[in-house]
Protein backbone atom coordinates (compact mmCIF):
# COMPACT_ATOMS: atom_id res chain seq x y z
CA UNK A 1 0.00 0.00 0.00
CA UNK A 2 1.29 3.40 -0.95
CA UNK A 3 1.91 5.74 2.29
CA UNK A 4 2.11 8.83 0.48
CA UNK A 5 -1.44 11.51 0.06
CA UNK A 6 -4.35 10.12 -1.83
CA UNK A 7 -4.91 13.64 -2.90
CA UNK A 8 -4.47 14.05 -6.23
CA UNK A 9 -2.50 16.55 -8.05
CA UNK A 10 -4.12 19.32 -10.09
CA UNK A 11 -4.64 18.44 -13.65
CA UNK A 12 -3.01 21.20 -16.06
CA UNK A 13 -6.29 22.20 -17.30
CA UNK A 14 -7.32 23.35 -13.87
CA UNK A 15 -4.08 25.08 -13.48
CA UNK A 16 -4.48 27.10 -16.99
CA UNK A 17 -7.62 28.25 -15.38
CA UNK A 18 -6.18 29.56 -11.69
CA UNK A 19 -3.20 31.30 -13.89
CA UNK A 20 -6.30 32.46 -16.05
CA UNK A 21 -8.41 33.54 -13.47
CA UNK A 22 -5.32 35.32 -11.75
CA UNK A 23 -4.13 37.21 -14.56
CA UNK A 24 -8.16 38.19 -15.26
CA UNK A 25 -7.96 39.86 -11.81
CA UNK A 26 -4.70 41.65 -12.64
CA UNK A 27 -5.74 42.71 -15.24
CA UNK A 28 -9.08 44.11 -14.12
CA UNK A 29 -6.88 45.59 -11.06
CA UNK A 30 -4.48 47.13 -12.99
CA UNK A 31 -7.16 48.75 -16.07
CA UNK A 32 -4.78 47.44 -18.56
CA UNK A 33 -6.67 49.33 -21.59
CA UNK A 34 -6.41 52.72 -19.70
CA UNK A 35 -2.93 51.90 -18.73
CA UNK A 36 -1.76 51.27 -22.62
CA UNK A 37 -3.52 54.37 -23.70
CA UNK A 38 -0.80 56.24 -21.33
CA UNK A 39 1.81 53.83 -22.56
CA UNK A 40 1.26 53.78 -26.47
CA UNK A 41 2.57 56.92 -27.76
CA UNK A 42 3.16 57.62 -31.91
CA UNK A 43 6.08 59.30 -32.17
CA UNK A 44 5.88 63.12 -33.02
CA UNK A 45 5.80 64.38 -36.67
CA UNK A 46 8.43 66.48 -38.16
CA UNK A 47 11.31 65.83 -35.60
CA UNK A 48 14.98 64.69 -36.07
CA UNK A 49 15.38 61.43 -34.45
CA UNK A 50 18.17 60.91 -32.39
CA UNK A 51 20.21 58.06 -33.11
CA UNK A 52 21.17 57.05 -29.40
CA UNK A 53 16.90 56.28 -28.99
CA UNK A 54 16.56 54.39 -31.97
CA UNK A 55 16.25 51.31 -29.11
CA UNK A 56 13.11 52.94 -27.75
CA UNK A 57 11.28 52.90 -30.48
CA UNK A 58 8.80 50.20 -32.41
CA UNK A 59 7.12 50.06 -35.88
CA UNK A 60 3.46 48.65 -35.73
CA UNK A 61 1.89 48.45 -39.00
CA UNK A 62 4.01 51.21 -40.81
CA UNK A 63 3.55 53.35 -37.76
CA UNK A 64 6.11 54.54 -35.41
CA UNK A 65 5.75 54.40 -31.69
CA UNK A 66 7.76 54.39 -28.22
CA UNK A 67 8.65 51.00 -26.90
CA UNK A 68 5.65 50.90 -24.19
CA UNK A 69 7.91 48.33 -21.96
CA UNK A 70 11.32 51.19 -22.01
CA UNK A 71 8.72 53.52 -21.03
CA UNK A 72 7.01 51.99 -18.17
CA UNK A 73 10.64 50.05 -16.73
CA UNK A 74 12.27 53.47 -17.54
CA UNK A 75 8.85 55.58 -15.17
CA UNK A 76 9.80 52.63 -12.48
CA UNK A 77 13.63 53.33 -11.81
CA UNK A 78 12.67 57.21 -11.67
CA UNK A 79 10.45 56.84 -8.88
CA UNK A 80 12.89 54.99 -7.38
CA UNK A 81 15.01 57.48 -7.59
CA UNK A 82 12.70 60.14 -6.80
CA UNK A 83 12.24 57.72 -3.29
CA UNK A 84 15.77 57.42 -2.34
CA UNK A 85 16.18 61.37 -2.88
CA UNK A 86 13.20 62.32 -0.57
CA UNK A 87 14.66 59.36 1.73
CA UNK A 88 18.27 61.69 2.41
CA UNK A 89 16.12 64.37 2.49
CA UNK A 90 16.84 66.03 -0.29
CA UNK A 91 14.55 68.22 -2.56
CA UNK A 92 13.01 67.99 -5.40
CA UNK A 93 12.04 70.31 -8.27
CA UNK A 94 9.37 69.99 -11.03
CA UNK A 95 9.58 71.59 -13.81
CA UNK A 96 7.18 72.27 -16.90
CA UNK A 97 6.65 76.07 -17.95
CA UNK A 98 4.37 74.59 -21.20
CA UNK A 99 1.49 77.07 -20.72
CA UNK A 100 -1.10 74.04 -21.62
CA UNK A 101 0.36 72.14 -18.47
CA UNK A 102 -0.07 74.63 -16.17
CA UNK A 103 -3.21 73.58 -14.66
CA UNK A 104 -1.96 70.32 -14.27
CA UNK A 105 1.45 70.87 -12.33
CA UNK A 106 -0.94 73.35 -10.16
CA UNK A 107 -3.32 70.74 -9.41
CA UNK A 108 -0.48 68.67 -8.54
CA UNK A 109 1.18 71.34 -6.22
CA UNK A 110 -1.80 71.91 -4.03
CA UNK A 111 -2.58 67.82 -3.55
CA UNK A 112 1.44 67.82 -2.39
CA UNK A 113 2.08 66.58 0.81
CA UNK A 114 5.58 66.48 1.09
CA UNK A 115 7.52 69.59 1.63
CA UNK A 116 10.68 68.46 -0.07
CA UNK A 117 9.04 68.55 -3.45
CA UNK A 118 8.48 72.11 -5.36
CA UNK A 119 6.41 72.74 -8.37
CA UNK A 120 7.25 75.12 -10.62
CA UNK A 121 5.00 76.35 -13.48
CA UNK A 122 6.11 79.86 -14.89
CA UNK A 123 8.12 80.55 -17.81
CA UNK A 124 11.21 80.20 -16.58
CA UNK A 125 13.62 82.84 -16.05
CA UNK A 126 17.56 82.20 -17.39
CA UNK A 127 19.65 81.81 -14.33
CA UNK A 128 17.02 80.39 -11.69
CA UNK A 129 19.30 77.92 -10.87
CA UNK A 130 22.82 79.37 -11.22
CA UNK A 131 21.89 83.06 -10.08
CA UNK A 132 21.39 83.38 -6.13
CA UNK A 133 19.54 87.02 -6.30
CA UNK A 134 16.84 84.95 -7.99
CA UNK A 135 16.84 81.91 -5.98
CA UNK A 136 13.87 83.41 -3.88
CA UNK A 137 11.81 83.35 -7.13
CA UNK A 138 12.49 79.87 -7.69
CA UNK A 139 11.38 78.61 -4.12
CA UNK A 140 8.19 80.46 -3.23
CA UNK A 141 5.93 78.70 -1.66
CA UNK A 142 3.02 80.55 -2.32
CA UNK A 143 3.02 79.42 -6.04
CA UNK A 144 5.38 76.14 -5.96
CA UNK A 145 4.04 74.55 -2.66
CA UNK A 146 0.63 76.00 -1.89
CA UNK A 147 -0.42 72.93 0.74
CA UNK A 148 2.11 74.54 3.32
CA UNK A 149 0.35 77.31 3.82
CA UNK A 150 -2.79 75.28 4.12
CA UNK A 151 -0.84 73.18 6.69
CA UNK A 152 0.59 75.67 9.10
CA UNK A 153 -2.93 77.69 8.39
CA UNK A 154 -4.15 74.83 10.25
CA UNK A 155 -1.27 74.72 12.82
CA UNK A 156 0.26 71.28 11.12
CA UNK A 157 3.18 70.20 10.49
CA UNK A 158 4.28 69.74 6.83
CA UNK A 159 7.28 67.71 6.51
CA UNK A 160 8.95 65.05 4.42
CA UNK A 161 7.17 61.85 5.11
CA UNK A 162 10.27 60.10 4.13
CA UNK A 163 12.77 61.86 6.33
CA UNK A 164 10.56 63.76 9.20
CA UNK A 165 13.17 64.30 11.54
CA UNK A 166 15.82 65.89 9.74
CA UNK A 167 19.72 66.13 10.89
CA UNK A 168 20.38 69.02 13.15
CA UNK A 169 22.22 70.90 10.88
CA UNK A 170 18.83 71.46 8.86
CA UNK A 171 17.68 73.73 11.86
CA UNK A 172 18.32 77.16 12.73
CA UNK A 173 21.92 78.43 14.08
CA UNK A 174 22.00 79.13 17.69
CA UNK A 175 21.70 82.70 18.96
CA UNK A 176 22.25 82.10 22.89
CA UNK A 177 24.45 85.03 24.37
CA UNK A 178 27.79 84.58 25.71
CA UNK A 179 26.68 85.59 28.62
CA UNK A 180 23.76 83.37 28.95
CA UNK A 181 26.35 80.74 28.55
CA UNK A 182 28.08 81.36 31.48
CA UNK A 183 25.05 81.73 33.40
CA UNK A 184 24.00 78.40 32.41
CA UNK A 185 27.57 77.17 33.52
CA UNK A 186 27.28 78.90 37.03
CA UNK A 187 24.02 77.30 37.38
CA UNK A 188 25.31 73.60 36.88
CA UNK A 189 28.30 74.65 39.09
CA UNK A 190 26.48 75.98 41.80
CA UNK A 191 25.46 75.24 45.74
CA UNK A 192 22.07 73.63 43.86
CA UNK A 193 23.60 71.48 41.21
CA UNK A 194 21.24 71.43 37.74
CA UNK A 195 22.52 68.57 35.82
CA UNK A 196 20.13 69.75 32.47
CA UNK A 197 21.44 73.13 32.67
CA UNK A 198 24.89 71.50 31.85
CA UNK A 199 23.09 69.02 29.07
CA UNK A 200 21.47 72.48 27.73
CA UNK A 201 25.38 74.22 27.54
CA UNK A 202 26.95 71.23 25.52
CA UNK A 203 24.14 71.24 23.14
CA UNK A 204 24.21 74.38 22.54
CA UNK A 205 27.93 74.43 21.90
CA UNK A 206 27.43 71.05 19.72
CA UNK A 207 25.17 73.38 17.51
CA UNK A 208 27.07 75.86 17.26
CA UNK A 209 30.27 74.15 16.17
CA UNK A 210 27.90 72.39 13.42
CA UNK A 211 26.23 75.64 12.41
CA UNK A 212 30.15 76.46 11.33
CA UNK A 213 30.48 73.95 8.54
CA UNK A 214 26.83 75.00 7.24
CA UNK A 215 26.90 77.71 3.44
CA UNK A 216 28.57 80.82 3.84
CA UNK A 217 26.56 84.00 3.20
CA UNK A 218 25.54 84.78 -0.12
CA UNK A 219 26.05 80.78 -0.62
CA UNK A 220 23.21 78.26 -2.01
CA UNK A 221 21.34 78.26 1.21
CA UNK A 222 18.07 76.78 2.29
CA UNK A 223 16.15 74.56 -0.32
CA UNK A 224 18.59 75.15 -3.05
CA UNK A 225 21.43 74.10 -0.66
CA UNK A 226 19.61 70.82 -0.63
CA UNK A 227 18.37 70.48 -3.94
CA UNK A 228 19.31 67.33 -5.38
CA UNK A 229 17.55 66.45 -7.94
CA UNK A 230 15.61 68.31 -10.92
CA UNK A 231 12.30 66.43 -12.97
CA UNK A 232 11.86 68.17 -16.60
CA UNK A 233 8.63 67.07 -17.60
CA UNK A 234 8.57 69.28 -21.12
CA UNK A 235 12.40 69.17 -22.29
CA UNK A 236 11.26 70.76 -25.71
CA UNK A 237 9.85 73.93 -23.73
CA UNK A 238 12.31 73.76 -20.55
CA UNK A 239 15.97 72.64 -22.62
CA UNK A 240 17.40 75.77 -20.63
CA UNK A 241 15.93 74.06 -17.01
CA UNK A 242 18.26 70.44 -17.70
CA UNK A 243 21.61 72.60 -19.08
CA UNK A 244 21.78 75.09 -15.47
CA UNK A 245 20.77 71.78 -13.72
CA UNK A 246 23.50 69.82 -15.53
CA UNK A 247 26.02 72.37 -14.98
CA UNK A 248 25.16 72.83 -11.03
CA UNK A 249 26.23 68.86 -11.18
CA UNK A 250 22.32 68.45 -10.25
CA UNK A 251 20.62 65.09 -11.01
CA UNK A 252 17.73 65.47 -13.67
CA UNK A 253 15.23 62.79 -14.82
CA UNK A 254 13.31 64.03 -18.02
CA UNK A 255 10.65 62.87 -20.22
CA UNK A 256 12.27 62.35 -24.01
CA UNK A 257 11.16 61.74 -27.13
CA UNK A 258 12.83 60.08 -29.96
CA UNK A 259 14.30 63.72 -31.01
CA UNK A 260 15.38 64.75 -27.33
CA UNK A 261 18.91 65.71 -26.04
CA UNK A 262 20.00 62.95 -23.65
CA UNK A 263 23.52 65.17 -22.77
CA UNK A 264 21.90 67.08 -19.90
CA UNK A 265 19.92 64.04 -18.70
CA UNK A 266 20.82 61.15 -15.87
CA UNK A 267 17.58 59.14 -16.03
CA UNK A 268 15.70 59.69 -19.69
CA UNK A 269 11.58 57.99 -19.46
CA UNK A 270 11.13 57.50 -22.64
CA UNK A 271 8.01 59.63 -23.55
CA UNK A 272 6.32 62.50 -25.34
CA UNK A 273 6.22 65.61 -23.29
CA UNK A 274 3.28 66.38 -25.41
CA UNK A 275 1.21 63.43 -24.19
CA UNK A 276 -1.36 65.14 -21.26
CA UNK A 277 -2.44 61.61 -20.65
CA UNK A 278 1.27 60.42 -19.91
CA UNK A 279 1.88 63.58 -18.04
CA UNK A 280 -1.20 63.23 -15.56
CA UNK A 281 -0.22 59.25 -15.07
CA UNK A 282 3.36 60.44 -14.45
CA UNK A 283 2.60 63.17 -11.79
CA UNK A 284 0.02 61.01 -10.15
CA UNK A 285 2.34 58.14 -9.14
CA UNK A 286 5.20 61.07 -8.23
CA UNK A 287 2.86 62.22 -5.99
CA UNK A 288 1.66 58.89 -4.52
CA UNK A 289 5.63 58.09 -3.64
CA UNK A 290 6.44 61.69 -2.27
CA UNK A 291 3.25 61.40 0.06
CA UNK A 292 3.12 58.01 1.47
CA UNK A 293 6.44 56.68 3.61
CA UNK A 294 6.32 53.04 3.61
CA UNK A 295 7.91 52.13 6.92
CA UNK A 296 10.56 49.19 6.50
Amino acid sequence: MSHFSSVSSPSPLAVDETEDKKMKDLGEALNISELMKVLLQPLPLGKTRNNLLNDSVVEVENFWYINPEKTLSSLARSLYIIKDVLEQDGHILIVNSNPKMRPLIRESAYCCLNSNVWFYQDEWIPGLLTKPELYPTLFDATKCQPSQQLFRARGLPFVNPHCPNPPTMDKARPTLDVLDKHRLLARSRGLQRNPAALAMLRDVISAEDQSSRLPVPNSATGSLSKLALVICLDPTYNHEVLEEAYFKSLLTISLVNSHSDLSTVNYPVYASDTHVGFQHFFLQWILRVANISVKK
